[in-house]
């Protein structure tokens, strides 16, 4: 059987783990939700300096590398 390539299923997981939503991310980003559900789902990527809010705010002992890694 093949493992079903899920984008960002490490960030989801932790976002899950601490109750944060896509919600929570728009507010932050100063985003849609709609936008961030499509860069969740790979459509979009996230930038650089919305990568680093993201792990300032929310996850400041994980690694970039793992937060938002793909297979």
């Amino acid at each position: 059987m093949f493992k079903k390539n899920i984008p960002l299923s490490n960030l989801k997981a932790e976002l899950r783990r601490i109750g944060k939503t896509n919600a929570d991310v728009a507010r932050l980003l100063e985003r849609t939700q709609a936008c961030v559900v499509n860069k969740m789902n790979g459509k979009y990527e996230y930038s650089i300096s919305e990568a680093l809010m993201i792990q300032k705010e929310f996850f400041p002992y994980h690694d970039l590398n793992y937060l938002f890694y793909q297979e």
